[in-house]
């Protein structure tokens, strides 16, 4: 992408995030009893999922979505949004600083918060998926797989072992998935990272689990899923995937999460008359 098609983009966001600030100063303004809370959101998926978690409208929750993680660090910065009641909500990835009056999901973004809940991801299985294997190692095994393009997003975003500027648009699943084996050595060669695999696969190697959900990057997951998964009319893709498993994904399931008590710890501070959470 050209320097000017880049600029483009950046003045769009920013005219987006001045756009949402200018409403949420009216808002603010308009809530002079302090009784509202005020979310900043990533987008318009982040907005129609946590409607379903956080405190009905009625209780006074407002949301906007912004122009992505930066947006909302942009919209939280400004002097006008320097305001207790306003709050942003957005993916972690890679990230390991704690921004002020910035909440963050649980796990590496908000699809592998919702996806590692069992119960959401079994009962997306149980319509979805029509392979052999037991939902949860299948699961386990895409994570596992992915691990190595995991790290190279990893090192790319926190600039480690000079790995920077790496454009996972050339990324292209398709072309190296055989039912659920990914040829991610291909991949990588393909891609021109080929000099990055055997650093990535060494860091991979050492991931437990756990830490799979930690940094597996939302939309490479949830684009294998959309390969591998099928609806009426074929392979379901990941916009489905993901519409599918945040529709899955119930309040009593968002109250088990660290983001929860986050939200609550921070509503219960002394003199806070509005909420986020019930």
């Amino acid at each position: 992408m050209g320097e000017l098609a880049k600029d483009s983009i950046r003045r769009e966001l920013e005219d987006a995030v001045c756009y949402d600030i200018d409403n949420m100063r009216l808002l603010l303004a308009e809530d002079f009893r302090h009784t509202k809370g005020f979310v900043f959101l990533e987008g318009p998926d982040d907005v129609k999922f946590f409607r379903r978690q956080l405190s009905d409208v009625a209780i006074g929750i407002e949301y906007y979505g912004t122009g992505g993680k930066h947006g909302i660090e942009k919209a939280l910065a400004d002097e006008s949004m320097k305001d207790d009641r306003v709050i942003g909500i957005c993916d972690r990835d890679y990230s390991e600083e704690q921004a002020d009056r910035m909440f963050y999901c649980d796990k590496c973004c908000l699809e592998l918060m919702v996806i590692s809940e069992n119960e959401v991801w079994h009962k997306f299985c149980d319509l979805y998926y029509n392979g052999e294997e037991d939902y949860t190692s299948v699961l386990s095994g895409i994570l596992r797989q992915l691990a190595p393009v995991s790290m190279l997003r990893k090192e790319n975003a926190q600039k480690n072992a000079g790995i920077e500027e790496i454009d996972f648009r050339k990324l292209k699943f398709g072309k190296y998935l055989d039912v659920h084996n990914i040829d991610i050595c291909q991949a990588f060669t393909d891609c021109g990272w080929k000099g990055y695999y055997e650093h990535c696969l060494r860091l991979a190697a050492n991931l437990t689990d756990e830490e799979l959900y930690e940094y597996t990057n939302g939309h490479d997951l949830y684009k294998i899923l959309g390969m591998i998964c099928e609806g009426g009319k074929g392979p379901l893709g990941e916009k489905k995937v993901r519409d599918i498993l945040y529709k899955k994904y119930e309040r009593r399931n968002f109250v088990k999460t660290d983001l929860y008590n986050d939200l609550k710890q921070y509503q219960n501070q002394e003199g806070r008359a509005w909420k986020y959470v019930d």
